[in-house]
């Protein structure tokens, strides 16, 4: 799936699901994001792991099509700055979900979890940051960097995240209205 059509088919599934009847504003997104990221370091086994992380990048798809953020351009400018840092991001495929789960997947295994939150909840609070003094771009950069960071913490960690989002996706879709919750 492509990168712009995740988010446009998160997006409508948010609105399907009456997630944006009253608005939601950034602050609201972002904490929401950062608690997926505590329920992922949570997590009891490697399936509910997968499915929060899945959760992380359903909803900044969902932020990105509310917002009107083009996650694909957003991500090769994120892989561009973070390549002196991770040489294994060299070549990076942020034209499909797909592609960048496969350029990524060639990344050393790191196991730490409070790291890679960290990483996650960095790039959230600086997404935050700019929306709060007005500055668009570095918002889609921090945002991007969470969704790239959550790709990261999946590879290093060996897991796959294409399948469970497309599985939580596909769930999403036949929930009722806020998925029985009253938000």
């Amino acid at each position: 799936m492509k990168i712009n059509d995740f988010v446009k088919e998160c997006h409508q599934t948010a609105r399907d699901n009456r997630f944006w009847d009253t608005g939601k504003e950034v602050g609201t997104f972002i904490a929401l994001i950062h608690s997926e990221v505590s329920e992922a370091l949570e997590a009891d086994s490697c399936a509910e792991f997968v499915e929060e992380l899945a959760d992380i990048c359903i909803w900044i798809g969902d932020l990105c099509g509310g917002y009107d953020i083009d996650l694909e351009a957003r991500l090769m400018e994120v892989a561009e700055m973070m390549k002196e840092d991770r040489p294994y991001l060299n070549y990076i495929d942020t034209a499909s979900v797909n592609g960048l789960e496969l350029s990524i997947g060639y990344v050393p295994p790191d196991f730490d979890d409070n790291k890679h939150a960290c990483n996650v909840h960095k790039c959230l609070s600086v997404a935050l940051e700019a929306d709060r003094i007005g500055e668009s771009e570095d918002f889609g950069l921090g945002i991007a960097g969470a969704f790239m960071m959550t790709f990261i913490w999946a590879a290093q960690k060996g897991y796959c995240l294409e399948d469970a989002i497309e599985e939580k996706m596909a769930r999403n879709k036949e929930r009722g209205r806020l998925h029985g919750k009253r938000y």
